[in-house]
């Protein structure tokens, strides 16, 4: 290529680079080939136009260091540091705190709501948040449930697992999102459902959607407990016990009964209530001693709030039925009244009696219409027991037995005990054979052929004496209309 020089050589010395090639002066410059005067031509090498050293060096064009270099360009100091581009917020909350809350609830429109759902306009629990563990437990003696909680600085929200009972009705809690103000009082909102218990026509249960508002201050109140044995009527020894807590406890709570005695029974929450205590059940399945008292302790019982019952006091107790009759094993024929046991003596001329002059007669449960049966108990005596005995013996004879149900809800069944022991319970076999007719009271009835029961000892029985047996027609059946529960006539009860 040929390039025509036509600068003066003053102006060339400016050019650095150039400079390093034709250099500075006034004079006549000279190539290989001889001296090449000013404005003449010159054929021009590529290391005069394009060297690297002069158009293309590093460190003049694309040093990384004038360009790309991390400490000009990309500096986290300079570009990305959190103090200079973004402030960091309030911290979230963290520890546990506990609150007595009052949710009001307010029904929502909604396309899925179906019927009518008739709900207070408020009710109350403890709520405790627990920021580190992420948790929120929601709870009351009617009801409870624990749900997430994701705390922010002011407070938090999350999703909630909660049902609590309202008479017919009951409420669920599915969300909620509460503040703390710095006084620790807290307020917040809630969304659930309302349901209402199902109607005799079996169409299902009426729901409503709520949202809740929800107002707290802190807990302040020691724990209480409930339970139907604390009515004050006395209890009958086969009841089972369960106790309510009035607010969740940390669940390595633990209870106690003492008796009249001085015997003490533990009291434990179920193995499921892992993260917080609700209710409390005897920690072993025993009978009630007759004619005893059962008081609760409660030393030493704290909520999570760190509250505790007040010294003094009565606490909470119940009390036990006297002991039912002890017969002898002779057929109930020393029976000289028309009523033992809770049973009837079937005798007379006539009289369809299994084996001598007595039987003892429990007569058949009519079809009940809604709103149902509660249990009732027909029959309750005491028998003696043998150290070597293993099993308790009875003949029987079903009543009606074409209403004899077949495992169903409002089938009779025995419980079988010793006081302070065991409790089992069994059921008789259904009639199996041809039956005939006979007339008790003035009544015809349906019996079925004589049939022996036998039922085995339950732990303790024999050591303790005494054989506690129990017939019970369960509680049934919601508001459907209650099944006939079949008669029984039974005799020559003994142990072996």
């Amino acid at each position: 290529m040929r390039v025509h020089i036509s600068m003066r050589v003053a102006i060339a010395c400016g050019v650095v680079g150039l400079a390093a090639v034709v250099g500075c002066g006034s004079k006549a410059r000279q190539s290989d080939a001889g001296v090449i005067p000013d404005g003449a031509s010159m054929d021009v090498a590529p290391m005069d136009m394009a060297s690297p050293t002069d158009m293309a060096s590093p460190m003049d064009m694309a040093s990384p260091m004038d360009m790309a270099s991390p400490m000009d360009m990309a500096s986290p100091v300079d570009m990305a540091s959190p103090m200079d581009t973004a402030v960091d917020g309030p911290a979230p909350i963290t520890g546990r705190r506990s609150f007595l809350v009052t949710s009001t609830l307010t029904p929502q429109s909604d396309p899925s709501n179906r019927g009518t759902v008739s709900l207070p306009a408020t009710h109350t629990f403890t709520m405790v948040l627990d920021a580190d563990k992420r948790i929120a437990i929601l709870g009351s003696s009617v009801g409870q449930g624990v749900g997430v909680f994701e705390p922010t600085a002011t407070g938090g929200g999350g999703s909630q697992t909660a049902s609590f009972g309202l008479g017919s009705s009951s409420v669920s809690y599915q969300t909620m999102n509460v503040t703390i103000a710095s006084s620790g009082a807290l307020t917040g909102t809630a969304q659930g459902r309302g349901n209402a218990a199902p109607p005799s026509d079996t169409t299902g249960p009426a729901t409503v959607v709520l949202s809740m508002a929800l107002a707290g201050v802190p807990d302040v109140q020691p724990p209480g407990f409930e339970s139907a044995v604390f009515s004050g009527s006395p209890v009958d020894p086969f009841t089972s016990l369960a106790l309510i807590a009035t607010e969740p406890l940390p669940p390595d709570t633990r209870l106690a009964l003492v008796d009249l005695r001085g015997e003490r029974i533990e009291l434990a929450p179920p193995s499921t209530q892992l993260t917080a205590a609700f209710s409390f059940i005897p920690t072993q399945a025993r009978m009630w001693r007759y004619d005893d008292q059962y008081s609760l302790l409660l030393d030493g019982v704290v909520d999570f709030a760190g509250n505790a019952r007040p010294p003094g006091g009565t606490p909470p107790a119940f009390a036990t039925t006297t002991a039912p009759a002890l017969v002898a094993e002779d057929g109930f024929e020393s029976a000289t009244g028309a009523a033992l046991a809770g049973a009837q003596v079937l005798s007379g001329s006539g009289a369809p009696t299994i084996a001598g002059a007595r039987s003892l007669y429990i007569p058949s449960l009519p079809q009940a219409n809604p709103p149902g049966r509660n249990e009732t108990t027909q029959l309750a005596l005491r028998i003696a027991v043998a150290p070597t005995d293993t099993v308790v013996r009875f003949e029987y004879r079903i009543v009606n037995p074409s209403t004899a149900g077949s495992g169903g809800s409002a089938d009779p069944y025995f419980l079988l005990g010793s006081e302070g022991g065991q409790v089992t319970n069994a059921t008789l076999l259904a009639n199996s054979g041809t039956t005939t007719t006979a007339t008790i009271a003035q009544m015809q009835v349906s019996l079925g052929p004589v049939m022996t029961a036998e039922f085995p000892l339950p732990t303790g029985a024999a050591s303790a004496g005494q054989l506690v047996l129990v017939r019970k027609a369960r509680a049934c059946c919601g508001n459907l209309p209650v099944p006939p529960v079949p008669g029984v006539i039974i005799d020559d009860l003994r142990t072996e």
